[in-house]
């Protein structure tokens, strides 16, 4: 049952990101939400319990549901990014479920996700401040730490005895397709137009949020 409802989250995505590219609006209204919620059912026929961490992948698929709905509302954009800094959160806290004991290599990723991370946040910067944007710096940033060690968190399954490779492959890159994603938005929003528009970065977000559940239940399935 669980692969049939990933089977169907796969198929309800490409239909979203038909909707966004031919702005069938109307549609979209239906397909958006419905991509997370057939994740989220895939999530418990995969494991109705929710143990061993699943509970916060849970969590976090439900925030992003959350915040598919609210950010199709351009007046709830706001409240709609607040909704997907916990998702991060949660994805955050359940990577991190055990914690992983001291690992010099995780100072290498951190190398590798704060330098890209702290170029966009310059240019983002500097578009907010075009825009007379002011007020979100510090919002911006505070999404950008909380993304960029979500990311390094994702990365970090890789160095994890609990995570086997395969289902660390799947996690780490699904957080960067999140990661991407968001970085896509942003970039898009605050700095310029960029010609994918809104397909490129929901292509990214749908197949990183898929990566990512998917490699959670292949690691609760090892245990």
């Amino acid at each position: 049952m669980s692969l049939l409802l990933f089977g169907l989250t796969f198929i309800l995505a490409v239909f979203h990101w038909v909707t966004v590219y031919k702005h069938w609006h109307k549609a979209e209204l239906f397909f958006k939400p419905a991509v997370m919620a057939s994740l989220f059912a895939a999530l418990l026929a995969a494991s109705p319990g929710l143990a061993n961490g699943l509970g916060f992948f849970a969590a976090a698929v439900i925030f992003s549901l959350v915040g598919d709905v609210l950010l199709l509302f351009p007046s709830r954009f706001t409240l709609g990014l607040a909704m997907f800094l916990g998702a991060h959160v949660f994805y955050i806290a359940a990577f991190n479920i055990p914690l992983m004991p001291p690992n010099p290599s995780i100072l290498v990723l951190a190398f590798f996700v704060a330098i890209p991370a702290a170029f966009l946040y310059r240019r983002i910067r500097a578009g907010l401040l075009e825009k007379n944007l002011r007020r979100l710096r510090k919002p911006v940033l505070a999404y950008l730490v909380v993304l960029s060690v979500m990311l390094l968190s994702g990365l970090a399954t890789l160095l994890r005895v609990d995570w086997p490779i395969y289902a660390a492959l799947l996690a780490a890159g699904g957080a960067l397709l999140f990661a991407v994603s968001d970085t896509l938005l942003a970039w898009n929003k605050f700095v310029r137009p960029l010609r994918t528009r809104r397909v490129g970065y929901m292509i990214a977000y749908h197949l990183g949020q898929i990566a990512i559940i998917a490699g959670a239940i292949l690691r609760d399935r090892y245990f």
